[in-house]
């Protein structure tokens, strides 16, 4: 269905405002320009023209009397931009910015349409459902076409293409796999495709409905004699096998990541060491505390941290070349907590208060880790309220 979302900012957009720097601009043309470029933006979506506005249009929506001085200020505020259309005639632009107007394109409103067509086709789901059963074909759990149709777990259509010639060209998915599928490329679906099961599970309302069928009926279809026990949207039939929950597609030219990994898949070395996200700075992230116990794992609590002929050069870490070190001069997180009985090498962190000896009920801890502060002294034992006595005045 075609739409136009105005932005919340809308009103006070630079467009919009820029009106106001025109000489021609009075008590009424800035709200004026706004109403007449708004009206021609609902033309647009109606007739899915995709922000384009012919000259007519226009001066229909503006009225004979003021079309040319509303186009011309429209013009020079950066409302419209003067065009030509596919005929060459006279045309305009709409501005294309989602905090100022957003429509919905010709492309998404006929996808649209022809999905709805699809899978009301019997030729062509019922045959995807005769051979998928009531298994999403990415991550093999039953999913749900008699319930809410709204959740991960409703059963939906996966169209491989757009152009759907066969029941070859469409899959059931559950809505989690379908959504995160978008606008994948076949090849990429194929990818994470299970093959077709080879024995389809089908839930006992999915029988019911499909032996009521007309199309069943009318092509003697033949169906399994009994249901198998109903199993809940979400799990892997019985004696089936589970997939992988389908991921979108990576990027082109992924910049961040390496190519082919999803958005949450950790990036590793050949060796087999993780990379960690990376800090404000761009260096490995200080606030890891797993950076702290891959350190210190072996070493005891007084065993130093630093390489005997101690130079100053930092602490002894593994042979890494990605290692590197954080800014000394940058403060620490407030949200680092390094665990107990460990000590970030270095870092400038406190410790938990806990390492060290114990004296009395005092516990003397090694203070920031790194800056050569010595255990502090223990507390004064209070020696309790005096017993002065007062003199009486007489």
């Amino acid at each position: 269905m075609p739409w136009l979302r105005n932005g919340d900012t809308s009103a006070n957009h630079p467009v919009v405002l820029a009106v106001l720097e025109d000489q021609r601009c009075d008590d009424r043309l800035l709200n004026e320009a706004f109403g007449f470029v708004l009206r021609c933006a609902l033309q647009s979506t109606a007739h899915l023209t995709d922000y384009i506005i012919s000259h007519g249009t226009a001066v229909q929506m503006a009225g004979q009397a003021r079309s040319h001085e509303l186009i011309s200020v429209a013009i020079t505020a950066g409302y419209l931009t003067e065009v030509t259309d596919g005929d060459g005639r006279r045309a305009y632009k709409l501005i294309e910015d989602d905090t100022f107007i957003h429509m919905r394109t010709r492309e998404e409103i006929e996808w649209e349409r022809q999905r709805k067509l699809d899978n009301a086709n019997p030729g062509l789901t019922i045959p995807v459902r005769l051979r998928d059963g009531d298994a999403c074909r990415y991550c093999g759990l039953v999913v749900n076409f008699h319930g809410d149709r709204r959740g991960q777990k409703a059963g939906t259509y996966d169209h491989l293409t757009k152009q759907v010639q066969s029941p070859d060209d469409m899959v059931v998915a559950c809505n989690r796999c379908n959504s995160a599928l978008l606008d994948a490329p076949r090849a990429h679906r194929e990818k994470q495709m299970m093959p077709p099961p080879k024995r389809p599970y089908f839930k006992p309302k999915t029988l019911e409905w499909l032996r009521a069928h007309e199309y069943v009926i009318a092509h003697n279809i033949v169906l399994p004699d009994a249901a198998e026990p109903d199993t809940k949207a979400g799990q892997v039939p019985p004696g089936r096998d589970a997939g992988t929950v389908a991921t979108r597609a990576p990027e082109e030219n992924p910049a961040s990541r390496s190519e082919g990994l999803s958005d949450t898949q950790s990036e590793s070395d050949p060796a087999g060491d993780v990379h960690r996200s990376e800090g404000p700075h761009g260096d490995q992230s200080c606030d890891d505390p797993a950076v702290d116990t891959v350190w210190s794992e072996g070493l005891s609590d007084t065993q130093s941290e630093r390489d005997p002929a101690d130079t100053g050069s930092g602490p002894m870490g593994p042979p890494d070349t990605n290692q590197s070190e954080c800014d000394p001069a940058e403060p620490p997180s407030r949200f680092q907590q390094i665990p107990a009985g460990r000590r970030h090498p270095g870092s400038g962190y406190a410790g938990s208060g806990r390492d060290g000896t114990v004296t009395g009920s005092v516990r003397a801890g090694p203070g920031r880790a790194g800056t050569g502060r010595s255990a502090p002294p223990p507390a004064l034992v209070n020696p309790g309220p005096s017993k002065k006595r007062g003199r009486r005045r007489r």
